[in-house]
């Protein structure tokens, strides 16, 4: 399932590849190299990092975007200009990313159900936040793998962990379909026997 990329600034219309640093002429090349290099990005930003002196805002899922696909795009860590949009979903216009950035932002300040031994109250907000952020789609490419990578961090602030690497890519797919049509139960059921309490 694709963007729809016509006249799309980011789009180089020679290869109709997002324009990237690395060279790549293929589809292929670029998938292999952003796999190989954001792969290693994400596992050392997920380990060993100082939760407790993190801010999560709308600062720190630019920033995590940049630390993984930096070496990739010119415009890593910078909210989309352009509106885009996949077989099942028109993301946020690109006029309202900042704002609902800050509204996000402004939420997680004020969250008080992350913390706690309430299990069921954990997910349900985890599910939330990654409804409204998959919702935005503040970036061009790369949404996926920087907010889960952002919200594996917040969980680690709160004596949790996301495993996203059992996660089902098909059924991600269908869960954030339904979790902007109808309803987040499917994403719930989903990410439920991800998240596991650290001790």
């Amino acid at each position: 399932m694709g963007y729809d990329i016509s006249e799309d600034p980011y789009v180089d219309p020679h290869t109709g590849l997002l324009r990237n640093k690395i060279g790549a002429r293929t589809k292929a090349q670029l998938n292999k190299a952003e796999a190989e290099i954001t792969y290693i990005i994400i596992a050392t930003l997920t380990t060993g990092s100082r939760v407790d002196a993190l801010e999560f805002d709308s600062q720190l899922l630019c920033d995590i975007h940049k630390e993984i696909f930096g070496d990739i795009y010119k415009w890593a860590g910078k909210v989309r200009t352009h509106d885009i949009s996949k077989d099942w979903a028109y993301f946020a216009h690109a006029p309202h990313i900042q704002p609902e950035l800050d509204r996000l932002s402004k939420e997680l300040r004020a969250e008080t159900k992350l913390s706690g031994d309430d299990r069921e109250a954990f997910v349900d907000r985890i599910t939330y936040y990654y409804s409204e952020f998959n919702a935005i789609h503040p970036f061009r490419e790369g949404n996926g793998r920087a907010i889960r990578t952002f919200l594996r961090l917040l969980a680690i602030k709160h004596c949790h962990d996301i495993e996203w690497a059992k996660m089902d890519p098909d059924r991600n797919i269908r869960a954030s379909e339904l979790a902007m049509s109808t309803s987040t139960d499917e994403m719930r059921a989903m990410l439920e026997p991800l998240i596991t309490k650290l001790d």
